[in-house]
């Protein structure tokens, strides 16, 4: 493919540098038409076929998404923004989670109805290798809803539950569950342990926890409260002796089978992170056994 452009009255020239950073900047978000507001004496064919060229696609996706909560989906969504997700400066909303999840994320682009592509990185934190993917948004009307939804800059210390005027209480429970599939944890293991006081007799240990952790402690006592009224799981606030953040914690069996069972009481009908899923089952099955 050539360099080269042909305008509206048939004059050949190439491209330049600077008009090719005009595209780079403006027609993923904002297609041909944006471009041309730079670049008059180009033309659609031109401007499209440099894109490709460039390797740039015009990014679509469904920017009324989030005017209106009322699906199941949408209702999972917007509780899964408000752990993994953010909003920022200039419009910009996006997420990132960790690369094992990646369906996850491509399930969300496929309800967006969304094309963008997503981005992969590889960093070292406290030693440990972190895998993740991620995707960025920018679009005036998603930013403005999501942050009338609750999701704000710099939301960790300051979430509000979004109650009735946003979020429907028939969908409280796909909301809650998109929580805990961001900054929730369902653990179950079992492990050998030894009685010295009953001649070092061997028998094996069952641990189960859910539990999740929030900054803003007046949200996380608002979860507390909706999830015992809604379903009857009685979760203990706690706060972390490393970090004295809030958490939410749970481990009597009653009250575990009561929260599992609200959260994933039409899994059918939505979204859900199946890794955890599949352990929220594990504890179920003992609970019931």
């Amino acid at each position: 493919m050539s360099d080269v452009n042909i305008n509206k009255k048939g004059w050949k020239y190439k491209w330049e540098e600077w008009e090719d950073e005009i595209i780079k900047k403006y027609y993923p978000a904002n297609g041909y038409l944006k471009v041309l507001e730079f670049l008059p004496n180009r033309n659609k064919q031109g401007i499209q076929s440099r894109a490709s060229r460039l390797g740039i696609s015009y990014l679509t996706y469904n920017e009324n998404y989030f005017s209106n909560i009322d699906t199941a989906n949408k209702s999972y969504w917007l509780g899964f923004i408000f752990t993994d997700g953010y909003v920022t400066t200039e419009n910009r909303w996006g997420m990132e989670i960790c690369l094992d999840d990646i369906y996850h994320m491509k399930n969300f682009m496929k309800e967006l109805s969304c094309n963008i592509n997503i981005k992969t990185r590889i960093r070292n934190k406290f030693d440990k290798e972190i895998k993740s993917c991620s995707f960025q948004i920018k679009n005036k009307k998603m930013y403005e809803d999501l942050i009338h939804c609750g999701v704000i800059p710099n939301k960790t210390d300051m979430l509000k539950f979004p109650f009735n005027n946003i979020l429907l209480k028939k969908y409280y429970h796909d909301f809650i569950r998109g929580l805990f599939d961001g900054d929730g944890s369902f653990v179950f293991y079992s492990y050998e342990h030894i009685r010295k006081d009953r001649n070092n007799k061997k028998y094996n240990r069952i641990v189960k926890e859910i539990s999740f952790v929030c900054k803003s402690e007046s949200f996380i006592k608002d979860l507390k409260d909706i999830i015992y009224k809604e379903c009857g799981a009685n979760f203990a606030l706690k706060y972390n002796p490393k970090n004295n953040l809030p958490t939410l914690r749970l481990s009597k069996s009653d009250d575990m089978i009561k929260f599992i069972n609200y959260i994933y009481s039409d899994v059918n009908n939505s979204d859900f992170l199946k890794r955890k899923y599949l352990k929220a089952q594990e504890i179920l099955r003992y609970c019931l056994a």
